[in-house]
């Protein structure tokens, strides 16, 4: 069955009303296989896309918009920024950046970075963004996450998965078998060698302690690690978390 063939039985002609795409979806209407194309807007996504759904996604569209008008107007700079889809979040962030008191931009900045699964592909503007002067750098912490971090010895041993063609930026852990886990995932996805390095890094260079997802994770520039050392990992290594 076709696209044009395919009916849209009565008691989902409310939900899916037929009509065009609306043009500004269209510009990120990008081709699929056979099972349909994608949309990928700032505001909405719709995987699988199908032409029936069209005036759903235009109703998304109308609603998101006018959400994020509000938020701008009312100052609700996390609410505009989290209406965004998780991709365009941190561009969001960037706009309303000049909005935020200092601890208001930490707080709001680590919650992105800790929710965002997209940093490699922005890792010039995260960077810029976390090597920021502002004040009351420890609100990109919670309280747990703060006192953790300061329970800390003065020098931390910080591991990171990766594969043989790059590093992972930023993102360190305290935990070795995070690490690994990391490093197989990588591997698999980018097809090299699992790696796993190792060194340390002064705590007063580390920008924060994350748990939220329970990796341990330092947030540490690259270039601050110290007495590094890189393993490439044997393929029996259990990939287990």
């Amino acid at each position: 069955m076709t696209q044009t063939q395919m009916i849209i039985p009565d008691a989902l002609a409310d939900m899916f009303p037929q009509e065009e795409l609306d043009p500004e979806l269209e510009a990120y209407l990008e081709p699929g296989g056979d099972l349909g194309a994608y949309i990928r807007h700032p505001l909405v996504y719709s995987l699988m896309h199908h032409e029936v759904m069209n005036g759903y996604v235009n109703k998304q569209l109308r609603a998101k918009q006018a959400a994020a008008d509000e938020a701008w107007e009312n100052g609700e700079w996390h609410s505009y920024v989290f209406i965004h889809e998780r991709p365009y979040r941190i561009g969001a962030f960037q706009e309303i950046e000049d909005e935020l008191d200092d601890p208001a931009y930490w707080d709001l900045l680590g919650e992105l970075w800790t929710d965002s699964e997209n940093i490699r592909q922005n890792p010039d503007v995260w960077f810029d963004l976390l090597r920021s002067e502002r004040g009351s750098r420890e609100a990109i912490m919670n309280t747990a996450e703060y006192e953790a971090l300061a329970a800390m010895p003065d020098t931390i041993t910080v591991y990171q998965g990766h594969t043989g063609a790059r590093d992972d930026g930023w993102s360190w852990t305290t935990a070795r078998h995070t690490a690994v886990w990391f490093a197989h995932r990588f591997a698999e996805l980018e097809h090299d060698d699992p790696v796993v390095t190792k060194g340390t890094v002064s705590k007063a260079d580390v920008i924060a302690y994350f748990t939220g997802r329970n990796e341990s994770e330092i947030l540490v520039p690259h270039e601050l690690v110290r007495d590094v050392t890189s393993t490439t990992l044997p393929p029996r290594e259990s990939n287990d978390r």
